[in-house]
């Protein structure tokens, strides 16, 4: 069986140590490894190619992006938006299965206005909150699981 690609978009330095120890767990762990590989765009060398062309490129690859959505929405690039945004936008236009998840708000917290957009535009589809890594990793788990039952249901 081919292990199906996951694209993992989120703010680089809002949820640096996140993104390795989700993108880690998926692609070592005996279970999820067997089915699935995470992406995460830090791990690539450098290159001569855009960010954007390579991100873009990336997408196509996947099956599943997976949106992790906090308070930061990430510098603007060339079209106006974040990177974020532009790798939501796409995965939706060409048809991947979206899983978006929404960190938790503490009482000191504020979201940018920016991404509190972002937020709404995802909310088309039913997104799960979180309050830290661990529970990311939990959430993650169990939505891929229902994802994996709902593809396999479909075939049938």
């Amino acid at each position: 069986m081919r292990r199906k690609r996951i694209f993992i978009s989120s703010v680089q330095k809002e949820f640096a140590h996140t993104r390795d120890k989700l993108a880690s767990f998926i692609n070592n762990d005996p279970y999820w490894s067997e089915f699935f590989y995470a992406f995460i765009f830090e791990n690539l060398p450098a290159s001569q190619r855009s960010p954007s062309d390579i991100y873009l490129g990336e997408i196509d690859k996947c099956t599943v992006y997976l949106g992790i959505f906090g308070l930061q929405y990430g510098r603007f690039i060339e079209n106006g938006i974040s990177a974020t945004e532009q790798e939501f936008d796409y995965a939706i236009e060409i048809g991947r299965d979206p899983l978006i998840f929404v960190k938790r708000l503490t009482p000191r917290e504020n979201r940018a206005k920016r991404m509190q957009a972002l937020i709404r535009k995802a909310s088309t589809y039913t997104y799960t909150t979180f309050n830290n890594t661990d529970h990311l990793l939990s959430e993650v788990q169990r939505s891929l699981l229902y994802w994996q039952q709902e593809k396999t249901r479909r075939t049938k």
